[in-house]
Parts: structure tokens; C-alpha cells; sequence
């Protein structure tokens, strides 16, 4: 019976009291629907889309960095491949002077300046390099470029 009643006198859904508009499929009275309308976002709301668009802005502003650094890496581990030291030495310096506390990086500056005879160059790398943040690879192949250079000393 309570259903039958609501079908022939509509209600607004929100305030319970007024008639809704006949424009609209939900019922809702004019002023009702004025205010749900003209509600404000949320606080939470506002500060996650700040902090999304600050962390986008951040990215954007990292990401060549990171992309140049990438190209200079694939450009040295190719220049190595080749023994072309001479240009690993150049791309690893470009990836160091843009990620400066990169050990594995250092590590490989070094290992192309033993293999281009540039022990002074190397020798001031190792000195600073902390070995513990390097990978098993790398430490086995300066260990061995480092035996092979001490008999020529």
C-alpha cells in the first residue's frame, strides 16, 4: 500500500517533504537538486589531484634525466663490447655526472680506463668506490684486471 501511495504523490528522495521535478527521471525537488549540484569536492579530493599533478610534474622533469642516462649506458656497454674505450670512458662520465652515487657505474669508468691504460684515472676511482654495492660480476672482473696490471708496476 506504502508503494502504491509514493506513485501517486512523489516525493523528493532527499528532503522527503517537497514535490520532485518532472524533468528529471530521479525525484528530486528544484532546490535539492540546486544543492546537490552545487556541492563542493571533497578536501580529500583537492589534495590527491595536487599531489598527483605534483608527482607527474616531477616525473616529467626526471624522466630525461633518466632517459639520457639509459642511452648513455647502452652507448658504453656497447662501446665496450667493441673495445672502444674511449667512448665508454665518455658515456660512463655522462651517466656519473648525472648520477653521481652510482657504484656499478664507477666500477665500469674504472675497469675502461684499466683496459685503456689509464691506471692513474682508474686507480682514483677505486680509491672511493665502495664495494660492498657492487655486483659479483663486476668485483671479479676488477680483481682480475687489477692482478693483471701488478706485475707491469
Amino acid at each position: 500500500m506504502n508503494n502504491e501511495h509514493t506513485m501517486e504523490h512523489p516525493v523528493c528522495e532527499a528532503c522527503k517533504s517537497n514535490v520532485p521535478d518532472p524533468a528529471y527521471a530521479f525525484p528530486l525537488c528544484r532546490n535539492c537538486r540546486e544543492a546537490l549540484i552545487n556541492r563542493p569536492f571533497p578536501q580529500w579530493i583537492k589534495i590527491a589531484m595536487i599531489l598527483i599533478v605534483a608527482l607527474m610534474l616531477y616525473s616529467g622533469f626526471k624522466f630525461p634525466l633518466a632517459f639520457n642516462a639509459g642511452l648513455a649506458n647502452q652507448s658504453a656497454e656497447k662501446a665496450e663490447a667493441v673495445a672502444d674505450y674511449t667512448t665508454a670512458i665518455s658515456d660512463y662520465q655522462k651517466i656519473l655526472a648525472l648520477f653521481p652515487d652510482s657504484e656499478e657505474h664507477k666500477a665500469r669508468l674504472a675497469i675502461c680506463y684499466i683496459k685503456n691504460g689509464e691506471l692513474q684515472q682508474a686507480a682514483g676511482i677505486l680509491k672511493n668506490i665502495n664495494d660492498k654495492k657492487l655486483s659479483q660480476k663486476v668485483v671479479k672482473e676488477l680483481n682480475v684486471l687489477i692482478e693483471e696490471v701488478k706485475p707491469q708496476n
